[in-house]
């Protein structure tokens, strides 16, 4: 969707900010707040994406490469740090390692689903924006460290608005998409240790993102295209080039996300999250092929 050659990497810049960040306040601030199983859980994720979305930038990575070194690095990672959790209220009674095999994919899903959602000025920016803040909202009691983390995230990650608002001056790249993925992925991570991590919610965080993502990659795939190549299929894209400014299909593509919130409290107390979650998805899909059939 872009018009002209435009500087990128500019996530080298924010996330390593926020990785300095979480050192300052983990070890520095003197607050008290020192989690050394947050930076283990955080840090390592964020530089390894940081490090494959650099070079992808800078080398052109084959798609194949990044998901052999994603597949490599997180399942051990899980493995190592990270607790077990439900999907949807499902938790089978098997080995860690399976846990560890369902996170991995979990977490390479989301990284790559957003690194292929980010192709106009401020839409992943602000659908991260969304995220975190639908999570502040159905998650109840985070602890403070929990809390600073989206804190700063919001902190860092806003600094490059003025740099990326359409017309943009600079894109994020992989650098930046494949980390921002990363937090966005372990999101449930984060909540109330106190409860249960049910891998679910992750699902209600920017559901209209989900699926405009999921069922282009699925039309692709049935078409046998090649998904890793750029295109201009996603429903953003496609209401961008027949309707609306680029401006307007950002806000309105981010701020739909927000029907999680009302969804979510008007039914939590009555029906399961896995029938919220699918209540949500159903209505979201039956809008997208609505569209993609109006506009073809």
């Amino acid at each position: 969707m872009h018009e002209y050659p435009t500087k990128k990497s500019a996530g080298l810049v924010f996330i390593s900010l926020f990785i300095i960040s979480l050192f300052y306040v983990v070890f520095y601030s003197g607050k008290g707040m020192g989690d050394i199983q947050l930076l283990f859980r955080t840090v390592p994720g964020l530089l390894v994406c940081l490090a494959i979305g650099f070079l992808d930038d800078r080398y052109n990575f084959s798609s194949r490469r990044k998901l052999f070194f994603e597949i490599v690095f997180f399942i051990p990672y899980t493995y190592l740090f990270f607790p077990d959790f439900q999907l949807l209220g499902f938790a089978p009674d098997v080995p860690k390692i399976f846990y560890s095999i369902v996170l991995a994919g979990y977490i390479i899903f989301v990284t790559n689903v957003c690194n292929f959602m980010d192709g106009l000025d401020l839409y992943l920016t602000l659908s991260t924006f969304t995220a975190l803040l639908i999570f502040r909202f159905i998650a109840s009691g985070l602890p403070e460290n929990n809390q600073t983390i989206i804190i700063l995230l919001v902190v860092c990650l806003g600094s490059f608005v003025f740099f990326n608002f359409p017309p943009a001056r600079l894109f994020m790249g992989d650098t930046g998409s494949l980390p921002l993925g990363y937090m966005i992925a372990i999101l449930p991570f984060l909540g109330n240790s106190d409860h249960v991590i049910d891998l679910g919610y992750g699902f209600l965080l920017i559901p209209v993102f989900w699926v405009d993502g999921v069922l282009t990659i699925l039309k692709r795939l049935y078409r046998r295209e090649n998904i890793f190549r750029a295109h201009r299929e996603h429903l953003y894209q496609k209401i961008t080039l027949h309707s609306l400014d680029k401006r307007l299909t950002t806000i309105l593509f981010s701020l739909c996300n927000l029907q999680s919130i009302p969804i979510y409290f008007l039914l939590k107390d009555s029906i399961s999250l896995f029938a919220i979650v699918f209540i949500i998805l159903l209505l979201n899909s039956i809008l997208y092929l609505f569209l993609i059939r109006r506009l073809n």
